[in-house]
Parts: C-alpha cells; sequence; structure tokens
C-alpha cells in the first residue's frame, strides 16, 4: 500500500459521498441505493439522526475528501518511510453523539498504515460499516484492514477511545497498558464581542443548532462583554425556530424551561433556545449558558486555564487556540484534530514489542 493508493481511495469516498448529496445527476459509482439504505437504517435506530444531519455530515466530509486536500494533509507525515513496516492493531472505541462521529479515527487509521479494530456505540452502528464496505468493495487492499466488534474488542496493540468524563476512567482502566489516546467529553464556546454582523451571529446559529446541539463541536456557551444585550444574539438564533419541529429537541426545550421556572433560575427564551448565565462550559439541549467578560485579555487567560475542557473556540477574531469563525465550528478540517493532539503522528510512533 502506498500513499497514492490511500489518497486515491479516500478522494473516491469523497466523490461517492458528493453523488449521494446531489441525486439529481448520475449514479457513476453505483453505491447511491447502498447509502440510502444505511441512512434510512440510521435515522430509524436513533431519532435523533435525522437526514438533515446525516447529510450534512456527508457532505462535510465530502468537502475535505478531496485529492488536493488529502495531499496537503499527508505530505508532512512522509507516509512512504511508515507504510512499509507491519501494521499495528488499532482499537477504535466511538462515540454516538453526531453521525460518524468516529470517522476522522477511521480515516487515520487506515491513513497511517494500521489496522482498524472499530468498536461502534450502539448509536451509531450503521453507517461507518456500510461505507467501510463500499470502500473495500472497490478497493480490495483495505478488507484485511477493517474489522467491526459488536461486543468487545479483542486483539488490540493500541488504543483510541472517545467518551465522558465516567468512561475515560473505565477506558484508563482496561486500555492504560497500552499505547493510548483517551479523550474525555469537551465543549465549545463562543466569544462575542458586541460588534458581530447580523450575519455572523446567524452563522453562529449553526455552530449551536447543528445536531441539535449534541456535538463537541457545538457552542455550549458564549461568553459576552459586560453590557451586552442578550436580545440581540436570542433574536438572531430564533431564525432556527424549525429545531422545534423535532420531537425530542422540543420535549429537552420545554423540560429545561419547567425546571429553570420550578428552581427559579433566572432565564430568557427566544422560543427555541434557553439563555442563562452561569460559569458552566456545558448546556443541555435546549439551553445556551452565557457568561459576561470585562476585558478581553482576562478572558483570554481565563480559557487558557480550561483550555483541557474546550474543544474549539469560535470568534470574529483571532482566539487563543483551535479557534475558527462563526458558522464553521462543524467543518473541521482534516488536520484539526479532537483535543489538539496530533492522531497521526500518535499512529505512526507506536512501537509494539
Amino acid at each position: 500500500m502506498t500513499s497514492e493508493d490511500l489518497i486515491s481511495a479516500f478522494s473516491w469516498l469523497g466523490a461517492i459521498f458528493q453523488d449521494f448529496i446531489h441525486p439529481e445527476g448520475p449514479d457513476r459509482n453505483g453505491t447511491r441505493e447502498r447509502i440510502e439504505n444505511a441512512v434510512r437504517k440510521a435515522e430509524t435506530g436513533n431519532p435523533w439522526f435525522t437526514r438533515k444531519n446525516i447529510l450534512f455530515s456527508l457532505d462535510s466530509w465530502a468537502d475535505e475528501l478531496t485529492r488536493e486536500k488529502l495531499e496537503k494533509w499527508l505530505k508532512p507525515y512522509r507516509l512512504e518511510n511508515h507504510l512499509q513496516n507491519s501494521p499495528v492493531k488499532i482499537g477504535v472505541v466511538m462515540a454516538g453523539n453526531i453521525p460518524m462521529v468516529g470517522f476522522h479515527d477511521f480515516m487515520c487509521v487506515l491513513a497511517s498504515g494500521n489496522i482498524f479494530l472499530g468498536k461502534l456505540s450502539h448509536k451509531d452502528d450503521t453507517l461507518l460499516p456500510e461505507i467501510a464496505q463500499i470502500m473495500t468493495d472497490k478497493y480490495p487492499v483495505f478488507q484485511s484492514r477493517i474489522f467491526f466488534f459488536d461486543d468487545h474488542l479483542t486483539g488490540q496493540e493500541a488504543i483510541i477511545a472517545t467518551g465522558s468524563q465516567n468512561t475515560s476512567r473505565y477506558f484508563e482502566y482496561y486500555f492504560g497498558k497500552y499505547p493510548h489516546i483517551i479523550r474525555k467529553d469537551r465543549k465549545s464556546i463562543a466569544i462575542l464581542t458586541g460588534e458581530e454582523s447580523p450575519d455572523e451571529l446567524e452563522a453562529l446559529g449553526k455552530d449551536v443548532f447543528t445536531y441539535f446541539g449534541m456535538g463537541c463541536r457545538n457552542i455550549s456557551k458564549v461568553f459576552v462583554p459586560e453590557g451586552y444585550n442578550m436580545a440581540v444574539l436570542g433574536d438572531a438564533l430564533s431564525r432556527f425556530k424549525k429545531v422545534l419541529d423535532h420531537t425530542r429537541y422540543r420535549n429537552n426545550y420545554e423540560y429545561q424551561r419547567s425546571v429553570f421556572m420550578v428552581a427559579g433560575i433566572p432565564f430568557s427564551d427566544n422560543g427555541c433556545i434557553l439563555f442563562t448565565e452561569s460559569g458552566q462550559l456545558s448546556s443541555p439541549v435546549g439551553v445556551l449558558q452565557y457568561e459576561y467578560y470585562n476585558h478581553p485579555k482576562v478572558l483570554a487567560g481565563k480559557l487558557e486555564s480550561l483550555q483541557e475542557n474546550i474543544q474549539c473556540i469560535v470568534s470574529r477574531e483571532k482566539a487563543p487556540f483551535r479557534w475558527c469563525l462563526p458558522g464553521q465550528s462543524q467543518h473541521p478540517a482534516l488536520n484539526d484534530y479532537a483535543d489538539g493532539m496530533d492522531t497521526m503522528e500518535f499512529l505512526l510512533s507506536i512501537k509494539v514489542k
């Protein structure tokens, strides 16, 4: 296997996604029906996985899986120096909060020339296996490199595991003896200056509401300058009221409003999301926390101290780390690694006795 083989396979997969997202064109590779069946099964299996959100995920990956972007991503790793080495069996324990959340780890394991042993979440166990099968049908070289497990992983020589604060302790206990990346739950935040345009605030709404706010790159909290009028943000985000068409989101939103009212917690309501002032980073579905700051430098220092809990920062001005513009949090580039840890570098450095 060469780097050219990898780039050809993944760029072909990107074209497959494009064909599916744009069904008005020809089904050039004859895979549309297979992906359609997987999408429908995923929708049925997990009510949070709406067709719109699944297509958004596929579209985001299609944008990244181009020959140009793949070559740029892989070039610094000098893969030809590694691909002739004996492959390492990499166990990957995946989360299931958003569609195909483990796809980047899947790519990295294969791109590093290693063997993928995947433990899928029961919440997201349909899309990736079908996509992997489609790819191996076209490129049989991957048949001996991709394996999925319904129960416990076996045979792994290194581990990548993603979960919550609680499951990370479990992962450390069971997998700590292997070379590993163990990711804990992180949240993403936005910084407003008060100078954002209506378009920028509306773009921020995409960072808040995509996947119903359930991804680690969704904005769960905004920092706003002292004196900021929260009604301005509330009005901008009210344009996403269609989110209430989803029964589970609406139930969460109404439940949290009842909790605030009973507990006497101050909040405001723009008709599709609740705003409450809080020092916490995380927000339940249907809620957006906010906190005032009095000086950008003081805020920057605070965020540096919270860096281990933050996935990315959305702002119109450059932030201290893992920064992106409004509307871009759910469009990470291939080298935007979760938790800021270079997964490819880890995979290429593993030495098994």
